[in-house]
């Protein structure tokens, strides 16, 4: 299987009044987006979400690892999140093309990886 890696955007927040703004719709069809808070909040880094046979993996840039609380696959691979780089440690997290998922327990700002395949 060979993995390639898809270039990844992020729209940072600038202050707590354009924390309201960001939300699940801000989502791009086509991506697999990681939130700094619930329900979709904070922070948003996106990446291709798959499809088509596409598979890539990739560690979460420094700032946003282990950040993570929520995610939103609007792609058409599944993405499975990692608790180390590299698709190392435990598997912690399963989101299918267009779910939406709050991460509880030890897998809430636990991801340091991402598969999407």
């Amino acid at each position: 299987m060979v993995l390639t890696v898809a270039a990844a955007s992020v729209v940072p927040m600038t202050g707590p009044a354009s924390a309201a703004t960001q939300a699940w719709s801000d989502c791009r069809s086509g991506y697999a987006c990681f939130f700094q808070y619930s329900n979709g909040g904070g922070w948003l880094y996106e990446r291709w979400g798959g499809g088509d046979g596409w598979c890539g993996s990739w560690d979460f840039p420094s700032e946003y690892r282990n950040n993570t609380t929520s995610v939103y696959n609007r792609g058409r691979g599944t993405v499975y999140l990692y608790s180390e780089t590299g698709m190392g440690g435990d598997n912690i997290g399963v989101v299918y093309p267009g779910q939406q998922l709050n991460m509880g327990g030890d897998a809430n700002n636990n991801a340091a990886s991402v598969l999407v395949c």
